[in-house]
């Protein structure tokens, strides 16, 4: 027997595309979830992501603006904001650094563009489901 496991979770989907938010938004509404697509100022963002508690967030890393979706998420920690986040990025160099590492170092998720539907709804559920990704030392 499976549950459905996505009925009911709120999702913010901030990117400063209207087409990818609008693809992913109709890709989680279809499997149950309740959707909020968005995109503004930087202090808007940030007034979206702290003023509600939201099961996942997801955000573009290139958003055009003065902050990355890295720093985004490195304030949410900073704040000790545990809410699920997946960054999305079309591109893995961060100034020389590896962007996927970087992200799971603050407790992120991270899928590159373009990622298919399968791609995106699994890492969405393991996202809402698991706990945080973790570095394991060598």
């Amino acid at each position: 027997m499976s549950y459905n496991t996505s009925f009911g979770k709120t999702v913010l989907v901030v990117d400063d595309s209207p087409e990818f938010r609008e693809m992913v938004c109709e890709m989680l509404e279809s499997e149950g979830y309740d959707v909020t697509s968005f995109f503004g100022s930087l202090p808007e963002i940030e007034k979206m992501i702290f003023g509600q508690d939201w099961d996942l967030i997801i955000l573009d890393h290139n958003l055009g603006l003065e902050k990355t979706g890295l720093e985004i998420l490195s304030r949410m920690r900073f704040r000790e904001l545990k809410t699920p986040l997946i960054i999305f990025s079309g591109n893995t160099d961060f100034g020389g650094a590896d962007l996927e590492l970087l992200v799971r170092l603050y407790h992120g998720h991270f899928l590159l563009k373009p990622a298919t539907a399968a791609m995106l709804l699994d890492q969405v559920q393991i996202a809402i489901t698991a706990r945080p990704p973790v570095m394991l030392e060598a």
